[in-house]
């Protein structure tokens, strides 16, 4: 699984994280989403944006993801 390899610093993580984000099929789309944030992979950003301008996938889980990785690109607290 895509979390499980980016949270034991393995690179291929990130890129089955995005495959899952772009693909077809939206199975899985917000587990990504969500592990995308709680991870804090900002290099995973452009896809998240681009799936909430079309809607795809739960708008909330996609904010906070979104929300999480700019608070992990800020280093101002908040």
């Amino acid at each position: 699984c895509g979390a499980a390899l980016s949270r034991a610093g393995d690179a291929r993580g990130e890129d089955v994280l995005r495959g899952v984000l772009t693909g077809w099929r939206g199975s899985g789309r917000d587990y990504a989403a969500e592990a995308s944030g709680v991870l804090g992979l900002t290099g995973l950003r452009p896809e998240l944006e681009r799936l909430r301008r079309r809607g795809r996938g739960t708008a909330a889980i996609l904010d906070e993801a979104l929300e999480a990785l700019g608070r992990a690109e800020d280093p101002t607290p908040r």
